[in-house]
């Protein structure tokens, strides 16, 4: 290989090994807390993404997952109150508030 050439290839390699790196680059999405319910009441993520819960009502939520192979609690939120989950294994997670049982959305995870 001539010298020219190397430096070259070497770019081109780096590259390439970079390239997957920056296809799986994580997203973050946002699930809201609004007049008793989430919304959206359904989102779609990649594995390790992460989502946003975020309470956007006039009254405190819980919001839990007893999902068996997701299982995650954000504590008590007061309105304004946020807290994030990295969603890091396939399937769908049901998530729920645990003081309002009639609100949930579901979170697959492609």
């Amino acid at each position: 290989m001539t010298p020219t050439l190397r430096p070259a290839l070497l770019v081109l390699l780096a590259c390439l090994a970079a390239a997957p790196a920056a296809a799986q680059q994580a997203t973050v999405h946002t699930v809201t807390q609004r007049d008793g319910r989430f919304v959206p009441s359904a989102l779609t993520v990649k594995r390790g993404d992460t989502v946003v819960f975020r309470n956007d009502d006039d009254r405190p939520h819980h919001v839990v997952s007893h999902t068996p192979f997701f299982k995650f609690d954000l504590d008590l939120q007061g309105p304004g109150g946020e807290g994030t989950v990295v969603f890091d294994k396939p399937g769908t997670v049901v998530v729920g508030c645990d003081l309002h049982s009639a609100m949930e959305t579901l979170v697959t995870v492609e």
